[in-house]
């Protein structure tokens, strides 16, 4: 009887350790990563958020809240990423929007109080990047390929980096980086007023449609989310090593504690493998190496 219920006890501790892990559905982790990682030392991370707000019917996207999320998620990665054994060579966030489409006009505010303005992706750069005309084009060929990875019908070295062109490109970032790999963070979300929210707390789920990223200017949803895509690319060949996506339903977008270590960069960063090969405590090695479903 005392064994049986031993057995019940350990068997309850696992399913319990289990049901606090992050989902794994949309992991992928390149078959070769284990000595590829092994390559990479340090590691850029190149955010890129664009947050619409969504006031009553009132949608624009607007710029201040974007570039707080992708300070908060640079500085969250960073930490995870040291935890995980990786030097952080460089964490920035360059623009607002652009892995969005080029051709189609945005309605956008500098602030939640600005002017409503009409422009066109980009919707924001940094003044730095100016003085480095290379690298911004590089970069702004690149990024929007990264959501592209998450297609399943495509093949993922193909679509992202690991062209001719492409690669060419990462070798210009990772002159201005210093990275063996980049980490891109890509996030896509609405923060819903208080008015028309009707979902409270924080949740998260798979992204069960594809997201258009630019196709169409506004879509509203009657809850505010954030939509985020990590892919880990070796500077060196074009070569996705790990991607990741997440949809998190809540609010607060914008403030450092959604981005505590045991909500936003555990649920997007916690099946990237280590760095030493050794998994952290309870960590679980991802069983599905295929392509990630579609959004």
């Amino acid at each position: 009887m005392k064994y049986r219920l031993a057995v019940i006890l350990v068997t309850l501790l696992a399913l319990s350790a289990c049901a606090g892990l992050p989902s794994k559905q949309s992991v992928y982790t390149n078959p070769n990563s284990e000595s590829m990682i092994g390559n990479v030392a340090r590691v850029a991370i190149i955010a890129d958020v664009c947050l619409m707000k969504d006031v009553l019917g009132d949608g624009y996207w607007v710029v201040q809240e974007s570039r707080s999320a992708a300070e908060q998620m640079l500085d969250a990665a960073g930490t995870y990423l040291a935890g995980k054994g990786y030097e952080v060579s460089s964490a920035q966030a360059p623009f607002v929007g652009a892995f969005k489409s080029r051709t189609q006009p945005f309605r956008v505010r500098a602030t939640s109080e600005g002017e409503v303005a009409e422009i066109n992706p980009p919707l924001f750069e940094s003044e730095s990047l100016a003085n480095d005309p290379v690298y911004k084009e590089s970069l702004l060929q690149v990024i929007p390929n990264i959501p592209a990875v998450q297609a399943p019908q495509s093949s993922l070295p193909a679509v992202c980096c690991s062209n001719a062109e492409m690669k060419n490109h990462l070798t210009v970032i990772d002159k201005n980086t210093g990275g063996d790999a980049t980490l891109f963070l890509i996030g896509h979300g609405s923060i819903v007023s208080g008015g028309k929210q009707f979902v409270q707390g924080l949740t998260t789920g798979l992204l069960t449609t594809a997201l258009t990223l630019g196709m169409v200017s506004v879509a509203r949803y009657n809850v505010s989310f954030l939509d985020t895509y990590a892919v880990l690319v070796d500077n060196a060949t074009g070569e996705v090593l790990w991607s990741n996506s997440m949809r998190m339903k809540g609010d607060g977008f914008t403030d450092k504690a959604y981005y505590d270590a045991e909500k936003w960069p555990k649920n997007i960063l916690y099946y990237l493998p280590s760095k030493t090969g050794q998994l952290r405590n309870n960590e679980a090695e991802p069983t599905n190496n295929k392509k990630p479903s579609p959004m």
